[in-house]
């Protein structure tokens, strides 16, 4: 973030202690709100000259209202690595005053390659791997909560006498073959389904 604030507004700027008053800067702040209702909400408040203040209840949500507000001033993550940014001219990284709450329009906007980025042969250091993950967090992927792994196999599995008395939360009917079930999916369309599985 300190790289990207100094390559655009050529000034150099400090990480600041957690307990030090800030006049003049940018600052990422966990507290709660009453407007939020998600947990990537943010509130973005600056006086238009020398203070910006990002509020979230997590860190999901400051990193999302951070790069959304660099977005506003023109920077662009085209792909992984600093070659296909553009960073532009800021005069004023404070932009114009405001006092806004927002959020991210999905709760899940994120994506994962099948077999994750390989074995650590052509990659040890995992640069490649963090290279993606900050490209995504730059361009507003992220998730308010994990979704990954084969969690629905082993849910219908766990589930199956409650399952086998409500056929119609899944995709079809389970068969009793716990080979094949287990591929059986929810239907995602069913509310009911849904909250049994929330």
């Amino acid at each position: 973030m300190v790289f990207l604030l100094e390559k655009s507004t050529g000034k150099n700027w400090q990480i600041a202690d957690i307990n030090k008053t800030v006049s003049t800067g940018i600052i990422l702040k966990i507290a709660d709100h009453p407007a939020f209702t998600v947990k990537e909400n943010y509130r973005l408040v600056s006086d238009g000259s020398n203070l910006l203040t990002i509020t979230a209840t997590s860190k999901e949500g400051l990193t999302f209202g951070f790069y959304k507000y660099l977005r506003t001033l023109g920077f662009k993550f085209y792909l992984p690595g600093e070659e296909y940014s553009i960073i532009p001219s800021v005069s004023n990284p404070f932009g114009k005053k405001t006092d806004q709450v927002d959020k991210p329009f999905l709760q899940i906007r994120n994506f994962f390659g099948t077999g994750g980025y390989g074995t650590d042969n052509p990659d040890p250091d995992k640069s490649v791997e963090k290279e993606w993950e900050l490209w995504k967090l730059r361009n507003g992927f992220g998730n308010a909560y994990e979704l990954e792994g084969h969690r629905g196999e082993n849910f219908i599995l766990e589930n199956k006498e409650t399952l086998q008395k409500n056929p119609s939360w899944l995709v079809k009917p389970l068969t009793g073959n716990s080979q094949t079930d287990q591929s059986i999916k929810l239907d995602y369309t069913n509310k009911e389904a849904l909250n049994f599985y929330t």
